[in-house]
Parts: C-alpha cells; structure tokens; sequence
C-alpha cells in the first residue's frame, strides 16, 4: 500500500494572489504592534497621572484640616500636606502652599505625576479652601 502525496496547487482562482500575500503576516505585525503599545502605554501613563492627582488632592484635604483647626497655623498644614507626599511616591517635586486669613484657608499642591516616558512632564496640582475653625461663646 503506497500512499501519493499530492502535490500543492492552488487553484486558478488563487493562484495570482498565493504569491502577493506571502509576508503579510509581518508587515500587518510591524504596523500594529507599536500602535497597540502606544495604547497600552497610554492608558497605564493616565491611571498614573490620575492616582497621582489624586494623591495631591487628598494632600490638600490633609494640609487642610490641619491649618483650619483650633488654635493652628498655616506651617501646620504645610507640615502635614508635604509629610503626606512623602509617603505617596507618585508625586515628584510636591509642593505644598498654605494661605490663611481670619475665616479661611486655602491650600495648593503641586508637582509632577510620574512618567512612563523620560521628558514628558505631566503636572498635577490641586486647591481646596475651607473655613477656619473658630470658638465662638
């Protein structure tokens, strides 16, 4: 028992494109692999910037409620903003800025998210105002 083997023809139909897409494969490749990348890339860079930002938001509540109380002073939530930055170590270069008048304070923090790709500078920054704790008898 012997078996044949058949040889491989293409049919008439497809005999003029069998040629003309050999390779295609890894050109199709070649152009959407780094677009995918850069996708990818993008999306992972936003939910950085975004928790970074949020970090800075969540400084500023701090420094916030630590220069608003009773009896405190605005070195009190600068204190309080830059020891929390430096415990979030998304945020470079945080800088922490504290206003205060008789009724209110204003807080603002800034600095940079950090970057998946080296010289793209993405800033963060973040201002809450509240009013100033006060005994009134």
């Amino acid at each position: 028992m012997f078996l044949r083997r058949r040889a491989a023809t293409a049919s008439p139909a497809h005999a003029g494109r069998r040629g003309s897409e050999r390779g295609s494969a890894s050109i199709e490749m070649v152009i959407v692999f780094p677009l995918f990348v850069i996708l990818l890339f993008s999306i992972v860079q936003g939910a950085v910037w975004y928790s970074a930002r949020s970090a800075a938001q969540a400084a500023a509540a701090t420094a916030l409620n630590a220069a608003r109380t009773y009896q405190s002073d605005s070195s009190d939530g600068i204190a309080a903003g830059e020891a929390f930055l430096a415990r979030k170590s998304i945020v470079n270069g945080g800088h922490v800025s504290v206003s205060r008048s008789d009724t209110t304070v204003t807080v603002t923090v800034t600095g940079r998210s950090v970057s998946l790709v080296p010289g793209l500078p993405l800033d963060v920054s973040s201002t809450v105002t509240g009013p100033v704790e006060r005994w009134v008898g």
